[in-house]
């Protein structure tokens, strides 16, 4: 949750920074993520949390320059709505179809139709009841079913 109110954050202070894919630099790096988590936690001070977070912003804004990403046309080539959810979710699993959209700029619909068409393609899965249970991206190897 803390991850999708920075994408917000900084995606109003600066709409560029919404295309990022600061994800996937977090989950490639997923333990030291959360083992600065835990030394901020236990020594009250997220100094150091902070550092990672502005490390794990630049890599990613030096990754999207090095595919080619020009930032002024960053939003326009970052992909279609459906892998833009699967990037989200694959970071943040328990978000809501209000919360993708707000984070997505896109409406609720288009967030409902690009979800029913990744469940068809079957990318992606709902595990457990609207509230309080969390999606699923299926990657070709994963053989859940949805409930």
């Amino acid at each position: 949750m803390g991850r999708l109110w920075q994408s917000l954050i900084l995606s109003r202070w600066q709409p560029l920074l919404a295309y990022l894919p600061v994800e996937t630099v977090i989950k490639r790096r997923q333990q030291v993520y959360y083992d600065e988590l835990a030394v901020a936690d236990a020594q009250s001070d997220c100094s150091r949390f902070i550092e990672f977070i502005l490390t794990a912003i630049e890599e990613s804004l030096h990754e999207a320059i090095r595919i080619g990403q020009n930032p002024e046309t960053l939003g326009k080539t970052q992909g279609k709505t459906p892998e833009r959810i699967l990037d989200l979710l694959r970071g943040t699993s328990g978000l809501a179809i209000p919360q993708l959209a707000a984070s997505l700029g896109k409406s609720e619909s288009a967030i409902e139709r690009a979800i029913r068409k990744l469940r068809q393609a079957s990318r992606l899965v709902r595990i457990g009841p609207d509230k309080g249970g969390h999606w699923q991206v299926l990657d070709g190897s994963d053989s859940k079913q949805a409930d």
